[in-house]
């Protein structure tokens, strides 16, 4: 064993105020030239090189797009389109990559002494402080990947500018450049904080690539696999109350990546996904301090590592048991639901019985396996019998919860004082498109344009808002659930359950899907997916006022008139083009159809399958994603796109089918009685399914 002072944990000798932090900068530096040369040649390769490459290449194809006096507009457009494509799109993707690569190579090769004892010695008998030793390895490591970055940007910046300077885009191209190295150089610390953390928890190279993946994903695999679990077996559920991107940071490898583009590229915009700014500061902030959490512990254990722990596998007792206890339990319930997934089985009560012998025997078969890498050694298999048995006993009742509902998910009910506010997503088609995802551009008829998502209609998209009390009734409804014995209906306010649910013909009293967001006054929001019988409820949604222009704005002519209307059939094969006199009678036509006929019966009611309408609209491309093209001086893309929306007739669009019929002899296709579809009613023809 060494001793003491080679240990070096606080002993403080004159050499040690000799040895300067710069000098020891150097010294570390010339053993780690070789990753310096190998991140710059990388960097000047990915960067500036293939810049000139590029240039080069564009240049002999299209020299009239590189002169701004000669190509005029057209030259600029292009050359927007390749500063754009250069700083805002390839070189963010490079560069993370680099960045990923550069933190894992340097941040092992930093620390690659803990590897092995003899080094362990060397270094630690070095009359400095671990703090000390561990700042100058983990900056040495930041500038091999930062000054080759840097130059490489300064580099690319100029040769771009130099190309497409006279175009007026120096400033974006320099502005490019410094949010690449910033986002890459955020991308690079988080890694290298956990790249470090996973060195100082290991003996080898191996377990520190295991340890990389475990502390870089265990998180987010159990919050996916939590995620699974409950849409597979509970009924109701519907989603958490953070979103995915939302939940991204419980992953520092993904995080990392994500918010590396967010800073790097213009193009990218993480926050509309995040659904609110306090989650796109919340997942921010929390990225940011699971770095620091990262490299605080790992400078914690680098300053207690013996030098005996090297050619261990994985020495920390309290990390060594979370690892092989959380991801045996991961991979005992993961192997299980992905057999089940290959074999094709689904709401088998039979089959429940295997569903938990798989997951014990895979969570037994892993814990050993782990263990095993850890210690280095086969005997390390039943090293710890009573922990294999807790943990495999854990994986069975983790399976359990929800498989049983232990925790009453499906008939959760929260008061109705609890909710501030809350909105639903009835799932009602139309018998076709919707243009919900368009709105009408005025002054230009025919033309519409596609709404962004960070502007899109917010709830009015795919949610409605409702009242608090409405809320409560319909968490408090009876629902419509599926076993081995078929449909039945669960009240969950007497907790009593009927059925089963057949089907019953020429009825049109239909369950629907509702989804439910419940704002509540204190705690998460309230989610859940209910599968209801209320008519009365879902028409008192369906005639708020202006849903009905929000959700059918096709229908209700919010998108104008189109540019071309065809009627096409299947059973007697026509395809006809409406002339253009008869393109505003015929949708006149249908919206008065669709207007005094609105009401659940006729969207979700039978329809004409022979005979659809389909308007044609031409969609304007925003400015900024138009893509123009060399070799067609003065011309571009056009500025928009046509797109095709389909409506299904129905019996009842009377008006539309008077113009049909006088036109061109059309008339509606009436179904018999055996082809409408069966809605669905109690067996028991006593009983009322409207009392609900």
């Amino acid at each position: 064993m060494t001793s003491q002072e080679s240990q070096n944990k606080e002993v403080k000798t004159p050499a040690d105020n000799k040895i300067s932090f710069w000098g020891l900068l150097k010294e570390d530096l010339r053993h780690r030239r070789w990753m310096l040369v190998l991140s710059a040649v990388v960097q000047l390769l990915l960067g500036p090189v293939v810049t000139l490459f590029i240039y080069t290449e564009k240049k002999n194809n299209y020299i009239m797009g590189f002169d701004p006096v000669a190509g005029g507009e057209v030259a600029r457009n292009f050359a927007r389109s390749m500063v754009e494509s250069l700083t805002g799109r390839y070189m963010p993707v490079i560069q993370i990559v680099i960045a990923f690569a550069g933190a894992l190579i340097v941040g092992i090769g930093g620390f690659r002494h803990l590897f092995n004892r003899r080094m362990t010695d060397m270094v630690n008998s070095v009359p400095v402080k671990r703090e000390k030793q561990f700042a100058v390895i983990f900056l040495n490591g930041f500038l091999i990947w930062l000054i080759p970055a840097a130059v490489s940007m300064l580099f690319t910046a100029l040769i771009a500018t130099s190309q497409y300077g006279a175009y007026g885009f120096g400033e974006e191209i320099a502005s490019g450049c410094l949010r690449n190295v910033l986002g890459a150089g955020f991308v690079f610390l988080l890694v290298y904080a956990l790249v470090i953390l996973a060195v100082t928890l290991s003996g080898t190279v191996f377990n520190a690539v295991l340890n990389i993946a475990f502390i870089g994903f265990d998180l987010i695999i159990g919050y996916w696999l939590i995620y699974i679990l409950c849409q597979d077996h509970f009924n109701n559920f519907m989603d958490f109350p953070l979103s995915e991107y939302a939940s991204l940071w419980l992953s520092s490898l993904i995080s990392a990546g994500i918010w590396g583009m967010e800073i790097a590229s213009p193009y990218y915009a993480l926050s509309k996904n995040m659904g609110s700014d306090v989650l796109y500061v919340f997942s921010l902030m929390a990225t940011v301090l699971i770095g620091i959490f990262n490299i605080t512990l790992a400078l914690i254990i680098y300053r207690s590592r013996k030098s005996e722990e090297a050619e261990s596998g994985v020495f920390n007792r309290p990390y060594r048991f979370l690892s092989r206890t959380i991801n045996s339990i991961f991979a005992g319930l993961i192997c299980s639901m992905v057999i089940f997934d290959i074999m094709g089985i689904y709401d088998n009560a039979t089959m429940t019985g295997w569903q938990f012998f798989f997951t014990v025997v895979f969570s037994f078969l892993f814990y050993g396996l782990i263990e095993m890498i850890h210690a280095r050694s086969f005997k390390g298999f039943f090293k710890h019998k009573v922990q294999m048995a807790l943990t495999v006993i854990a994986s069975a009742l983790i399976l359990a919860v929800f498989i049983f509902d232990l925790t009453d998910f499906d008939n959760r009910i929260i008061p109705q004082s609890s909710i501030e506010s809350a909105k639903v997503q009835l799932n009602i088609g139309v018998r076709g498109d919707d243009g919900r995802m368009y709105e009408r551009v005025q002054g230009k008829e025919g033309f519409i344009r596609r709404i962004d998502d960070d502007t899109f209609r917010s709830s009015h998209y795919s949610y409605w808002d409702i009242t608090p009390e409405q809320a409560y009734r319909v968490i408090t409804a009876p629902k419509v659930y599926y076993d081995m014995d078929g449909l039945y209906i669960y009240d969950p306010v007497t907790k009593i359950k009927e059925g089963p649910v057949l089907p019953i013909v020429n009825e049109h009293r239909v369950f629907r899907s509702i989804g439910l967001i419940a704002d509540r006054k204190a705690g998460f929001d309230f989610k859940r997916n209910y599968t209801i019988y209320d008519q009365e409820f879902i028409d008192e949604v369906l005639r708020s006022e202006g849903y009905k222009e929000s959700f059918f704005p096709l229908q209700c002519g919010e998108l104008g008139y189109p540019v071309s209307i065809s009627v096409r059939g299947t059973k007697d094969y026509y395809d006809i083009q409406v002339p253009d006199e008869l393109i505003r009678p015929l949708m006149d036509a249908y919206i008065a159809d669709f207007n005094r006929n609105y009401g659940l019966d006729y969207l979700v009611g039978s329809y004409d399958e022979d005979c659809w309408l389909s308007f044609s609209y031409n969609v304007v491309i925003p400015e900024n994603e138009l893509t123009y093209y060399p070799g067609e001086p003065g011309q571009g893309k056009k500025g928009y796109y046509n797109v095709t929306m389909d409506i299904f007739l129905s019996d009842e669009d009377t008006e539309s089918y008077k113009i049909l019929e006088e036109y061109y002899g059309i008339e509606p296709h009436l179904e018999d009685e055996s082809e409408i579809d069966p809605a669905y009613v109690y067996e028991d023809s006593s009983y009322d399914p409207s009392s609900f």
